[in-house]
């Protein structure tokens, strides 16, 4: 279809009323006064033409000239013959656009700018959307033809004043071509479908994004250097002396230079550290605080460059954390006989004292009571008991804080199944929600638990999925040939919220039985022991402990940034809407002038009415 560049420019065809107005005023007949016969006999041709067409040849010269008007006037409004485009826009917003260019200008400003061309280049009958990355994706402008509303958009809160945050740019993309292509039936036409990127590459995945063949890129910025505060963490490594603190804290230079400066950590209320670092080119360099203190501490870094050039972002050269309390765990082994495997995995977990209780013929399993206490050291010590393959006699087991392996029969809150069933755990399934991965992990001979609900107790699936093996492969590496058909859990936590106001009694309940497995317990398995400790000591220490350490592999933390500034290679041709397909109105034009110039000097200037 024809569209025009310049729709406006059809306002000059009113220009043709005064162009008729002088046609009809040049057509009024006049009077002559004649004296001779031979005067007549040279006006009675003009008056009386012998030809039939002469009569309108005034009209054929006024039609030529309102065609002749036409042509200029469509050839102003520039035609166009192709179809109707739909660009969707999306404008990064992220906190490496908040850099300050060679020119004084940040990197969103350039953007804003690439923007406003495009805005400006958009055909009469195409449409844009416009997507903004920063803290969050959001829609800053539905699809519209509307230039104004596309423009005022960038005014509005949606386009930050200072790029900040890390959204996914990824995300903002894929929302994009979805954007376009709905309004084609989903099927994305690269014709008349348009995905652009304005950015200065400089995001998580851009690899990957840069390379979609569905986007355009629009380049903005040049590369600079930059050092990130990459890692802030503290962990109580040594299980013996659980008041001693480790605190890293790693710095990535993302340059080709070396950078030097200060690095200035804050514990709690002491007096600052401060180091003077060199961080090489193009590398990173960690730095180790040690600290003694049982309590909870709020640690604050901070990187201060020596030449400010050289940084050139730097909201990311600090970082927060509260380290845990001093926290450590006296776990009870009771269990028919030896049990070596889950003894190895209990003493992997740091901060751990095992003490093993093994049955004797007949003898019933203690009820060991919980409890919470502080050592001399100031260290929290809690109490936790781990029943494998046996059950106190006393049915009160809220009074419990406790993992039941493998329990041998049903209770008042669970029901225990009567047939087996062989399962492995899959590394796909629940075990996301605590980033634990269980792969490699069978077990043979397992009994469904159901847990029985009531008002006093609740029940939630954690850590594990079970799926039903499928195939009877011998190789070590079978797990990868199962087919999943029925998920049930083979790991529930139980907890008692109306068991004390002070001290929520709560249990894990396994249902497998760990001595039947087909592999060793390996390093997955202590990890799902802590995240069991940790859930069941439920205090302010093991839940921020839970939250920080665990789940961040799954969750990616709100504080990272924009932080390497080096932006990749720009395309060598920049982004257009298509505009080849216009039509050579002019050309038209001067060909068609050219024919009513002689239709004129045919019809006057020769005069070919005789």
């Amino acid at each position: 279809m024809i569209t025009f560049i310049h729709p406006t420019a059809f306002f000059w065809l009113l220009l043709a009323v005064p162009l008729v107005l002088f046609y009809l005023w040049r057509n009024r007949p006049r009077k002559v006064v004649v004296t001779t016969g031979a005067i007549w006999q040279k006006a009675l041709p003009l008056i009386h033409p012998r030809r039939l067409w002469q009569p309108h040849r005034w009209w054929v010269s006024l039609v030529v000239q309102l065609a002749v008007l036409v042509l200029m006037v469509t050839a102003l409004a520039e035609p166009c013959w192709r179809r109707p485009q739909r660009v969707a826009v999306v404008l990064d917003a992220t906190a490496s656009m908040s850099v300050t260019e060679a020119d004084g200008q940040t990197r969103l400003n350039l953007a804003k700018e690439k923007l406003r061309e495009l805005v400006e280049n958009l055909g009469y009958n195409d449409a844009m959307a416009l997507i903004v990355v920063g803290k969050d994706v959001q829609i800053a402008c539905r699809t519209t033809n509307n230039r104004e509303n596309l423009l005022k958009a960038l005014e509005t809160d949606v386009v930050p004043e200072k790029a900040t945050g890390n959204a996914s740019v990824e995300d903002a993309v894929s929302m994009a071509v979805s954007l376009v292509a709905a309004a084609n039936g989903g099927v994305f036409d690269p014709k008349t479908n348009h995905v652009v990127l304005i950015s200065d590459g400089c995001f998580a995945r851009s690899e990957s994004v840069l390379q979609n063949e569905q986007l355009h890129w629009i380049a903005v910025g040049s590369s600079v250097g930059n050092i990130e505060l990459e890692t802030l963490s503290a962990e109580r490594r040594n299980a013996a002396k659980p008041e001693e603190c480790d605190i890293l804290a790693a710095l990535r230079n993302h340059s080709n230079s070396e950078v030097s400066g200060k690095l200035t950590l804050r514990i709690g209320k002491e007096p600052p550290q401060v180091r003077d670092v060199k961080i090489p080119a193009n590398d990173r360099l960690v730095q180790q605080f040690h600290v003694v203190q049982p309590e909870t501490l709020d640690v604050h870094a901070e990187f201060t460059a020596a030449d400010p050039k050289q940084d050139a972002l730097a909201e990311d050269n600090t970082a927060e954390l509260k380290v845990p309390e001093a926290f450590c765990y006296h776990v009870t082994l009771v269990s028919p006989e030896e049990n070596p495997l889950l003894a190895q995995a209990i003493q992997a977990i740091p901060g751990v004292t095992l003490e093993t209780q093994v049955l004797a013929a007949g003898e019933d399993a203690p009820l060991i009571p919980a409890g919470t206490q502080k050592l001399a050291n100031g260290v929290t010590c809690c109490d936790v008991s781990i029943y494998d393959r046996v059950l106190p006699k006393n049915p009160t087991l809220s009074s419990l804080r406790s993992v039941v392996i493998a329990p041998p029969e049903s209770t008042v809150y669970w029901t225990r199944g009567e047939t087996t069933t062989d399962y492995v755990l899959m590394p796909w399934l629940d075990g996301q929600r605590s980033g634990i991965s269980t792969a490699g992990v069978g077990f043979i001979a397992t009994h469904t638990l159901k847990p029985i609900l009531s008002e006093k107790m609740t029940a939630t699936p954690w850590i594990f999925s079970q799926s039903s093996l499928q195939t009877k492969q011998s190789d070590e590496n079978f797990a990868k040939a199962v087919q999943s058909v029925a998920m049930t859990e083979l790991v529930w936590g139980l907890a008692f919220p109306q068991a004390s106001a002070t001290l929520p009694k709560r249990l894990v309940l396994v249902s497998c039985d760990l001595t039947q497995s087909d592999w060793l317990l390996a390093d997955d398995f202590p990890r799902f022991l802590q995240y069991s400790l940790d859930w069941l000591a439920d205090t302010e220490a093991t839940r921020q402990r839970l939250e920080t350490g665990l789940e961040p592999m799954w969750n990616a933390p709100d504080g990272l940034r924009d932080c390497n500034l080096n932006v990749p290679k720009a395309p060598d041709v920049e982004f257009r809407l298509p505009g080849e397909d216009v039509v050579p109105m002019w050309l038209i034009l001067a060909v068609l002038f050219t024919i009513a110039l002689i239709v004129e000097w045919a019809l006057y200037q020769r005069r070919w009415t005789e």
